[in-house]
């Protein structure tokens, strides 16, 4: 069989050349990995802070609302009298 030299002035890549090119994808990706989560755990953490002021803001106009009909409607029934 013929062996295969490198051409002049290049040098052959070693197995362990190909295994750092096989790890720095893999870190570069660990990297965009928590990156992501990091943004996730943001987006949800504004969510959840977006809809508990809505709910709280709803449940405070509902009792309010009934508080005021429960006054108009005491009122009107010791007024009547």
């Amino acid at each position: 069989m013929l062996e295969l030299d490198a051409p002049a002035g290049q040098q052959v890549a070693t197995q362990s050349d190909l295994q750092h090119l096989e790890q720095r994808p893999e870190l570069r990706f660990e990297g965009l990995d928590h990156r992501l989560q990091a943004m996730e755990h943001r987006l949800s953490a504004t969510f959840e802070r977006r809809i508990s002021d809505a709910i709280t803001s709803q449940t405070r106009t509902l009792v309010f609302s009934q508080l005021g009909a429960l006054v108009v409607i005491a009122a009107l029934a010791f007024g009547l009298r």
